[in-house]
């Protein structure tokens, strides 16, 4: 007579039946994930990274109008007279920015060492003061002008009274400096002297002043506040950082339980999570970089 062989399952391992009540305990899940999945899209995967081959690389209205308008809006609010475009200082920064561009380098001072009024020098420009600004990645120009407004060596230069005028280059490339396609520009102030006598074209004087050589990557709550709260950067990472944490915390255990186990769980005060996980995303967008200044 056959023997009938009975399996019990042992009370230790659960079987791991999807069942609608324990399909239910994890649906809340989903949007959440899909959240995450959007705010990583949204800012860029890494929130800090260069931008690059992105569809808004190059800027969609560079004109010296719209710069020079950005920059006098600037000047106004901090009780300053409109700055002019000067045809020569407008040559020598777009021969500057050919030059960023043909050569591929990002830095006041060309690879071999020339300083950068020799660009001004050689349209024959005559200067009491001048200063150089350099930026790309920026969609617009107002949002470029945003961007200098967030270094204070850069919103020094633009809010100088001893400016008078100004001029602005721009150059497009395919993969910048490695960073994708790119529009770069540059903008040169200056004041005209009365002296007939030509600078030599090595000067570094005084009055000639950039903004040194590193450079600062500008993120979106920085561009939207227009350099008025110049921690806000810093404040959003902190804010970000903690909605992390508390996401974490409120549910690492219970995932763990989940997983291990094959316990169900649920989503306990839901709102409370969402509004952690838009903390969240709405951090991961505010910290992405738009740009670079030097």
């Amino acid at each position: 007579m056959p023997v009938k062989i009975i399996r019990k399952h042992h009370a230790k391992s659960p079987k791991h039946k999807h069942t609608k009540p324990y399909l239910k305990a994890y649906w809340p899940y989903i949007p959440i994930l899909l959240i995450s999945f959007l705010g990583l899209y949204l800012g860029g995967i890494h929130p800090n990274k260069t931008p690059q081959h992105s569809v808004l690389s190059y800027t969609i209205d560079a004109k010296d109008t719209t710069l020079l308008q950005a920059t006098n809006v600037q000047r106004n609010l901090a009780g300053l007279k409109d700055l002019v475009l000067n045809a020569k200082l407008n040559t020598a920064a777009q021969n500057k920015a050919l030059d960023m561009v043909t050569r591929n380098y990002w830095s006041h001072e060309t690879p071999d060492g020339q300083l950068p009024w020799i660009f001004i020098n050689e349209t024959g420009y005559l200067y009491t003061y001048a200063g150089e600004n350099l930026a790309y990645g920026f969609s617009t120009s107002k949002n470029t002008i945003n961007g200098w407004m967030n270094s204070q060596t850069h919103k020094d230069v633009l809010l100088s009274s001893k400016f008078t005028e100004v001029g602005f280059g721009f150059a497009k490339s395919s993969d910048f400096d490695n960073t994708g396609p790119q529009t770069i520009i540059v903008a040169f102030f200056g004041q005209p002297s009365a002296s007939t006598i030509k600078p030599a074209l090595s000067s570094n004087a005084k009055s000639s002043t950039y903004t040194g050589k590193t450079q600062q990557k500008i993120t979106k709550a920085q561009e939207l506040t227009k350099g008025k709260t110049p921690e806000i950067a810093f404040l959003v990472g902190v804010i970000t950082a903690l909605g992390v944490l508390l996401l974490l915390l409120k549910h690492s255990w219970n995932i763990k339980l989940g997983l291990k186990n094959g316990r169900e769980f649920l989503i306990k005060h839901p709102l409370i999570d969402l509004l952690l996980l838009l903390i969240i995303l709405a951090g991961f967008i505010l910290s992405a970089t738009t740009g670079v200044i030097k």
